[in-house]
């Protein structure tokens, strides 16, 4: 059992870190050239989009081997993903205020990462 909530937790924090790098070239996309702004965000989408599916299927499985605790950090990392992905879309208008919706649900989503990675290892060094 130990293995497979191990291989489980560990694929999640992966496809997560695959996103997070996507997400930190966002950031870097906005402090660019403001005239390259809109394609590099809707490239960015793109590769967001295909990350997506293969994390959400993660943490699926890491929901179904639980406990409790890990499964809730899970849905909350699903819910925060799922934030920062749609805050994306707004950024290719360039409205007022849409780059600081960005910014929080991005950090939310790198704190609920960060919350899910200290759960698992923590359910992993209880199990024998």
């Amino acid at each position: 059992m130990r293995e497979l909530r191990r291989e489980a937790y560990a694929d999640v924090i992966e496809r997560a870190h695959e996103t997070a790098e996507l997400h930190f070239q966002v950031k870097g996309a906005l402090t660019g050239p403001v005239e390259q702004l809109v394609q590099r965000i809707e490239n960015l989408r793109g590769e967001l989009r295909v990350a997506f599916e293969p994390l959400m299927r993660s943490i699926c499985l890491a929901i179904l081997e639980g406990p409790t605790r890990e499964a809730e950090a899970a849905e909350a990392l699903s819910k925060s993903v799922i934030t920062a992905n749609r805050a994306l879309h707004p950024l290719e208008q360039s409205d007022e205020g849409v780059q600081a919706a960005y910014e929080l649900a991005e950090v939310e989503f790198h704190r609920q990462l960060e919350r899910f990675t200290a759960s698992a290892r923590d359910a992993l060094s209880s199990i024998q």
